[in-house]
């Protein structure tokens, strides 16, 4: 949502294990999936997987904060909590970059969409840079 600062903000259900844990720790990591990991996102939005199973069959390593990054993923993300609002069975979390990693691996993000996943296709424009 900004450039300078760098901020982000994701959406999180209320009833989500996530939530919980962003909450109370006032920290994140995003990991950017590439285009290829539509399952890995499915994976981890299966209710009834706890965090610990969640997390059981990925490969990961650590960030600066001991939180997982996901290998294979195109960017991550670190970023601090600054603001919380309440929308109705969701909160939105205003996020402050901290420190960001461009992984070596080449691809395209994984963008969900109408309920599907899609990948991002070729430039429809292009802007002019001064």
């Amino acid at each position: 949502i900004s450039l300078t600062p760098p901020l982000v903000l994701i959406a999180i259900s209320n009833a989500s294990q996530s939530h919980v844990l962003i909450d109370s720790a006032s920290f994140f990591t995003l990991n950017v999936l590439s285009d290829g990991q539509g399952a890995l996102s499915e994976h981890f939005a299966r209710p009834e997987l706890s965090s610990e199973e969640q997390f059981q069959a990925v490969r990961v390593r650590r960030g600066n904060r001991g939180v997982p990054w996901i290998e294979g993923c195109l960017a991550y993300l670190d970023c601090d909590v600054v603001d919380r609002v309440a929308q109705a069975d969701h909160t939105l979390f205003i996020a402050q970059v901290e420190h960001s990693e461009i992984s070596l691996e080449s691809g395209r993000p994984l963008v969900f969409y109408k309920g599907d996943y899609w990948g991002l296709g070729s430039v429809v424009h292009s802007r002019q840079h001064r």
